[in-house]
Protein backbone atom coordinates (compact mmCIF):
# COMPACT_ATOMS: atom_id res chain seq x y z
CA UNK A 1 0.00 0.00 0.00
CA UNK A 2 1.78 3.34 -1.09
CA UNK A 3 2.43 5.97 1.96
CA UNK A 4 -0.16 8.20 1.21
CA UNK A 5 -0.97 11.35 3.61
CA UNK A 6 -5.06 10.70 4.21
CA UNK A 7 -6.62 6.99 4.41
CA UNK A 8 -8.43 7.80 1.28
CA UNK A 9 -5.05 7.89 -0.44
CA UNK A 10 -4.71 11.23 -1.79
CA UNK A 11 -2.51 13.84 -1.85
CA UNK A 12 -4.05 17.32 -1.90
CA UNK A 13 -3.47 20.42 -4.02
CA UNK A 14 -2.70 24.06 -3.50
CA UNK A 15 -5.22 26.13 -1.36
CA UNK A 16 -5.74 29.24 -4.19
CA UNK A 17 -4.50 29.48 -7.61
CA UNK A 18 -1.54 32.04 -8.20
CA UNK A 19 -2.56 33.92 -11.89
CA UNK A 20 0.37 36.15 -11.09
CA UNK A 21 3.07 33.15 -11.19
CA UNK A 22 1.55 32.19 -14.86
CA UNK A 23 -0.12 35.13 -16.09
CA UNK A 24 0.17 33.74 -19.89
CA UNK A 25 -1.36 30.64 -18.82
CA UNK A 26 -4.71 33.15 -19.46
CA UNK A 27 -4.18 34.85 -21.98
CA UNK A 28 -6.85 33.33 -23.74
CA UNK A 29 -9.45 34.07 -21.65
CA UNK A 30 -8.97 36.98 -19.54
CA UNK A 31 -8.73 40.40 -20.84
CA UNK A 32 -6.72 43.06 -19.50
CA UNK A 33 -9.81 44.28 -16.72
CA UNK A 34 -10.81 40.13 -15.97
CA UNK A 35 -6.75 39.71 -15.11
CA UNK A 36 -6.97 42.71 -12.37
CA UNK A 37 -10.50 42.40 -11.07
CA UNK A 38 -9.13 38.80 -10.14
CA UNK A 39 -6.13 39.98 -8.81
CA UNK A 40 -8.40 42.10 -6.78
CA UNK A 41 -10.18 39.59 -5.79
CA UNK A 42 -6.75 37.50 -4.57
CA UNK A 43 -5.41 40.24 -2.66
CA UNK A 44 -8.94 40.39 -0.51
CA UNK A 45 -8.57 36.29 -0.19
CA UNK A 46 -5.17 36.66 0.79
CA UNK A 47 -6.61 39.18 3.41
CA UNK A 48 -8.99 37.05 4.42
CA UNK A 49 -11.58 38.99 3.36
CA UNK A 50 -13.41 35.89 0.93
CA UNK A 51 -16.68 37.47 0.91
CA UNK A 52 -15.21 40.17 -0.90
CA UNK A 53 -13.41 37.79 -3.02
CA UNK A 54 -16.19 35.82 -3.75
CA UNK A 55 -18.42 38.92 -5.32
CA UNK A 56 -15.45 39.39 -7.68
CA UNK A 57 -14.48 35.63 -8.71
CA UNK A 58 -18.18 35.07 -9.57
CA UNK A 59 -19.16 37.25 -11.80
CA UNK A 60 -15.83 36.34 -13.83
CA UNK A 61 -16.22 32.59 -13.06
CA UNK A 62 -19.93 32.59 -14.62
CA UNK A 63 -18.66 34.33 -17.55
CA UNK A 64 -15.81 31.62 -18.10
CA UNK A 65 -12.82 32.64 -16.26
CA UNK A 66 -11.05 29.41 -15.17
CA UNK A 67 -8.71 30.92 -12.41
CA UNK A 68 -11.74 32.63 -10.82
CA UNK A 69 -13.80 28.80 -10.89
CA UNK A 70 -11.07 27.41 -9.62
CA UNK A 71 -11.02 30.11 -6.65
CA UNK A 72 -14.72 29.55 -6.30
CA UNK A 73 -13.98 25.93 -6.13
CA UNK A 74 -12.04 25.91 -2.80
CA UNK A 75 -13.80 28.40 -1.48
CA UNK A 76 -16.85 25.95 -1.19
CA UNK A 77 -14.49 23.15 -1.00
CA UNK A 78 -13.50 24.52 2.38
CA UNK A 79 -16.23 26.41 3.87
CA UNK A 80 -14.25 30.31 3.39
CA UNK A 81 -16.61 32.95 3.62
CA UNK A 82 -19.37 30.33 2.70
CA UNK A 83 -21.04 27.33 4.29
CA UNK A 84 -19.31 24.66 2.73
CA UNK A 85 -20.70 23.41 -0.50
CA UNK A 86 -19.15 20.54 -2.12
CA UNK A 87 -21.50 20.27 -4.89
CA UNK A 88 -20.76 23.92 -5.76
CA UNK A 89 -16.79 22.95 -5.25
CA UNK A 90 -17.12 19.89 -7.78
CA UNK A 91 -19.62 22.47 -9.93
CA UNK A 92 -16.73 25.12 -10.22
CA UNK A 93 -13.34 22.65 -10.37
CA UNK A 94 -15.30 20.96 -13.25
CA UNK A 95 -15.64 24.25 -15.24
CA UNK A 96 -12.46 25.63 -14.71
CA UNK A 97 -11.04 21.87 -15.42
CA UNK A 98 -12.55 21.39 -18.86
CA UNK A 99 -10.42 24.49 -19.45
CA UNK A 100 -7.51 22.82 -18.65
CA UNK A 101 -6.93 24.53 -15.72
CA UNK A 102 -4.82 21.97 -14.09
CA UNK A 103 -4.79 22.42 -10.55
CA UNK A 104 -8.94 22.19 -11.20
CA UNK A 105 -8.32 18.68 -12.86
CA UNK A 106 -6.37 17.85 -10.12
CA UNK A 107 -8.90 18.79 -7.26
CA UNK A 108 -12.11 17.50 -9.25
CA UNK A 109 -10.10 13.99 -9.73
CA UNK A 110 -9.72 13.90 -5.87
CA UNK A 111 -13.57 14.59 -5.77
CA UNK A 112 -14.45 12.17 -7.97
CA UNK A 113 -12.36 9.58 -6.37
CA UNK A 114 -13.72 10.10 -2.75
CA UNK A 115 -17.28 10.52 -4.13
CA UNK A 116 -17.20 13.51 -2.70
CA UNK A 117 -19.80 16.96 -4.03
CA UNK A 118 -20.39 14.27 -7.29
CA UNK A 119 -20.71 10.41 -8.02
CA UNK A 120 -17.76 7.88 -7.04
CA UNK A 121 -16.53 7.74 -9.93
CA UNK A 122 -12.26 5.88 -10.10
CA UNK A 123 -12.71 5.62 -14.02
CA UNK A 124 -13.46 9.66 -14.38
CA UNK A 125 -11.10 10.58 -11.83
CA UNK A 126 -8.14 8.39 -13.43
CA UNK A 127 -8.86 10.68 -16.59
CA UNK A 128 -8.54 13.61 -15.25
CA UNK A 129 -5.56 13.54 -13.04
CA UNK A 130 -4.20 11.49 -15.97
CA UNK A 131 -4.48 15.02 -17.89
CA UNK A 132 -2.80 17.05 -15.24
CA UNK A 133 -0.27 14.55 -14.37
CA UNK A 134 0.31 14.69 -18.24
CA UNK A 135 1.42 18.18 -17.86
CA UNK A 136 3.39 18.04 -14.66
CA UNK A 137 1.71 18.58 -12.08
CA UNK A 138 3.31 15.95 -9.01
CA UNK A 139 0.59 15.52 -6.76
CA UNK A 140 -1.65 14.05 -9.96
CA UNK A 141 1.55 12.22 -10.92
CA UNK A 142 1.68 10.33 -6.99
CA UNK A 143 -1.97 10.26 -6.96
CA UNK A 144 -2.35 8.74 -10.66
CA UNK A 145 0.75 6.44 -9.74
CA UNK A 146 -1.32 5.27 -6.53
CA UNK A 147 -4.63 4.61 -8.97
CA UNK A 148 -1.94 2.17 -11.19
CA UNK A 149 -1.00 0.38 -8.18
CA UNK A 150 -4.10 -0.52 -6.37
CA UNK A 151 -6.17 -0.86 -9.91
CA UNK A 152 -8.19 1.68 -8.91
CA UNK A 153 -10.33 3.09 -12.05
CA UNK A 154 -7.49 1.81 -14.26
CA UNK A 155 -6.00 -1.68 -14.67
CA UNK A 156 -3.26 -2.38 -12.41
CA UNK A 157 -0.17 -1.81 -13.75
CA UNK A 158 2.88 -2.08 -11.87
CA UNK A 159 5.08 -0.59 -14.42
CA UNK A 160 2.81 2.83 -14.95
CA UNK A 161 2.81 3.00 -11.08
CA UNK A 162 6.49 3.43 -11.46
CA UNK A 163 6.52 5.53 -14.07
CA UNK A 164 4.45 8.16 -12.42
CA UNK A 165 5.82 7.75 -9.05
CA UNK A 166 8.75 8.31 -10.50
CA UNK A 167 7.98 11.41 -12.47
CA UNK A 168 6.73 13.21 -9.32
CA UNK A 169 10.12 11.87 -7.26
CA UNK A 170 12.09 13.77 -10.05
CA UNK A 171 10.33 17.18 -9.19
CA UNK A 172 11.34 16.56 -5.32
CA UNK A 173 7.47 15.18 -4.27
CA UNK A 174 8.31 13.43 -0.76
CA UNK A 175 5.23 11.27 -0.76
CA UNK A 176 6.06 10.03 -4.49
CA UNK A 177 9.83 8.86 -3.65
CA UNK A 178 8.50 7.29 -0.62
CA UNK A 179 6.22 4.86 -2.40
CA UNK A 180 8.76 4.54 -5.17
CA UNK A 181 11.26 3.30 -2.55
CA UNK A 182 8.21 0.99 -1.25
CA UNK A 183 7.56 -0.61 -4.66
CA UNK A 184 10.99 -1.20 -5.69
CA UNK A 185 11.98 -3.08 -2.24
CA UNK A 186 10.11 -5.71 -2.71
CA UNK A 187 11.62 -9.66 -2.21
CA UNK A 188 12.81 -9.93 -6.16
CA UNK A 189 14.35 -6.89 -5.99
CA UNK A 190 18.09 -6.70 -7.73
CA UNK A 191 20.75 -4.82 -5.89
CA UNK A 192 20.68 -1.56 -8.33
CA UNK A 193 16.38 -1.87 -7.70
CA UNK A 194 17.43 -1.49 -4.06
CA UNK A 195 20.01 0.77 -3.89
CA UNK A 196 17.73 3.28 -6.23
CA UNK A 197 15.01 2.64 -3.34
CA UNK A 198 17.44 3.71 -0.66
CA UNK A 199 18.40 6.95 -2.69
CA UNK A 200 14.61 7.69 -3.09
CA UNK A 201 14.16 6.80 0.29
CA UNK A 202 17.05 9.13 1.89
CA UNK A 203 16.20 11.66 -0.08
CA UNK A 204 12.20 11.87 0.96
CA UNK A 205 14.23 11.85 4.77
CA UNK A 206 15.71 14.90 4.73
CA UNK A 207 15.29 17.20 8.05
CA UNK A 208 12.93 20.03 5.72
CA UNK A 209 10.39 16.85 4.96
CA UNK A 210 7.26 16.38 6.44
CA UNK A 211 7.59 12.99 5.93
CA UNK A 212 11.11 12.43 7.31
CA UNK A 213 9.83 9.96 10.18
CA UNK A 214 8.48 7.42 8.03
CA UNK A 215 10.98 7.64 5.41
CA UNK A 216 13.68 7.04 7.87
CA UNK A 217 12.20 4.24 9.35
CA UNK A 218 11.54 3.03 5.00
CA UNK A 219 15.58 3.72 4.96
CA UNK A 220 16.41 1.24 8.13
CA UNK A 221 14.13 -1.50 6.45
CA UNK A 222 16.12 -1.31 2.93
CA UNK A 223 19.54 -0.90 5.12
CA UNK A 224 19.37 -4.30 5.94
CA UNK A 225 19.10 -5.69 2.47
CA UNK A 226 22.64 -3.73 1.30
CA UNK A 227 25.98 -4.01 2.19
CA UNK A 228 27.85 -1.13 3.70
CA UNK A 229 29.72 -0.38 0.26
CA UNK A 230 26.26 -0.04 -1.73
CA UNK A 231 25.06 1.92 0.87
CA UNK A 232 27.55 4.69 0.27
CA UNK A 233 27.07 4.91 -3.26
CA UNK A 234 23.16 5.14 -3.19
CA UNK A 235 23.91 7.94 -0.80
CA UNK A 236 26.20 9.36 -3.29
CA UNK A 237 24.11 8.14 -6.67
CA UNK A 238 21.10 9.62 -5.14
CA UNK A 239 21.87 13.29 -5.64
CA UNK A 240 21.77 12.33 -9.12
CA UNK A 241 18.22 11.03 -8.83
CA UNK A 242 16.09 14.13 -8.82
CA UNK A 243 17.93 14.44 -13.09
CA UNK A 244 18.95 11.45 -13.93
CA UNK A 245 16.71 9.17 -16.53
CA UNK A 246 15.90 5.56 -15.64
Amino acid sequence: MPNVTRKSGIVATSLFYLCLAVAGAFVFWSTDQETDLFRKGLKLAQQQDYSGAINIWRPLAKAGHPASQFNLGVINERGLGVIRNMEKAAHWYRKAAEKGQVPAQVNLGLMLLRGRGTGKDPAEAATWLKRAAEKGHPDAQTNLGNLYLMGLGVSKDQALAAKWYRAAARQNHGLAQQNLARQLMTNEASQEQLEEAYGWAYLSAKPSSPHQPSSKHLLSKIAVKLDPAALQRAIIESRNLLKSPR
